[in-house]
């Protein structure tokens, strides 16, 4: 078996439907592939419509509530293929997209291979890959600027991580080091994987050779759970992570990020403390992310 393709799910279940048939449209002829969707207990239509999918996916369900950590490890002892793909359900695959990302997992010494996702039906960046500020904070690197202004930056790149929405892992590394860390409730996991990878000496490479489409944050109550799992992460490889986000806009020759001061009045406002009291809560739905995700790109932008 060449791939083992792993899609949890938690209810948006339009959204799987759109994923599993865009997966199903873009896999390559010639790959051997096995695909498992979790569902963790949704109540929409999830259940029914994995029920017609049976001849072409694997269906799972749990007894509990999981997490995202907890159903792709669930997943992954029974998958059999040389390399394991990690997929959101809130992602739509192109043409293409998988075979980059194979070619470079090939390689020796390569351990997560992720790609750029933008905005669905758009051309708007939201994921190029994982860089931290100056404060140590995780930043999707040029979100919210155009495809058309980065063709340089799309090469493949090494990170210190990705997020794990679209990725492609060797299994015997996933294995070895245990699958992704449940400690974490749905959040950096997938961050805590790259650092791990990266100790073992295998590199976390992006590449902008795939892009899809990525809804992010689609999952009800996705967010409630961010705090805690920023805590943690940070309690355990702060003194590891280096501050690269500059670095690589200036390698690039791309003026990123340029804040506009309206952006940086309403960073100023969002960090005072009455809000994060009357507002946190709200934006820590999946509904809030996404607006905050919406202002942030208007806000912050090319000159």
């Amino acid at each position: 078996m060449d791939v083992s393709i792993f899609i949890p799910v938690y209810n948006r279940v339009s959204l799987t439907r759109r994923c599993v048939d865009s997966l199903f449209e873009t896999l390559p002829d010639g790959i051997e592939a096995e695909v498992f969707v979790y569902d963790d207990r949704s109540s929409d239509a999830t259940p029914e419509f994995l029920e017609t999918q049976s001849h072409r996916v694997i269906g799972m369900r749990g007894r509990d509530r999981g997490s995202f950590a907890k159903n792709n490890n669930t997943m992954a002892k029974r998958a059999s293929g040389k390399h394991f793909v990690l997929l959101n359900n809130d992602t739509v695959l192109t043409e293409r997209w998988l075979e980059p990302m194979l070619e470079l997992a090939d390689e020796p010494g390569v351990g997560v291979v992720a790609n750029w996702h933008t905005v669905p039906g758009a051309t708007t960046v939201n994921h190029a890959g994982v860089v931290f500020d100056d404060q140590h904070r995780d930043r999707r690197l040029y979100e919210g600027l155009d495809l058309s202004d980065l063709t340089r930056a799309r090469r493949p790149r090494e990170l210190q991580a990705v997020i794990f929405a679209c990725c492609v892992i060797p299994a015997d590394l996933y294995r070895s080091i245990g699958g992704l860390d449940d400690s974490y409730r749905t959040g950096y996991e997938d961050l805590e994987f790259c650092f791990r990878a990266r100790g073992l000496g295998r590199a976390v490479v992006c590449t902008g050779a795939s892009v899809i489409g990525h809804h992010g944050g689609s999952s009800p109550r996705r967010f409630e759970t961010d705090t805690a799992n920023r805590r943690l992460f940070h309690e355990r490889w702060d003194g590891r992570i280096e501050p690269d986000m500059l670095r690589h806009a200036r390698e690039d020759s791309v003026d990123w990020p340029n804040e506009t001061m309206a952006y940086r009045v309403c960073r100023s406002v969002w960090r005072a403390p009455v809000a994060q009291v009357v507002m946190g809560p709200m934006l820590k739905t999946a509904l809030g992310a996404r607006a905050r995700q919406g202002m942030q790109r208007r806000l912050t932008k090319l000159p």
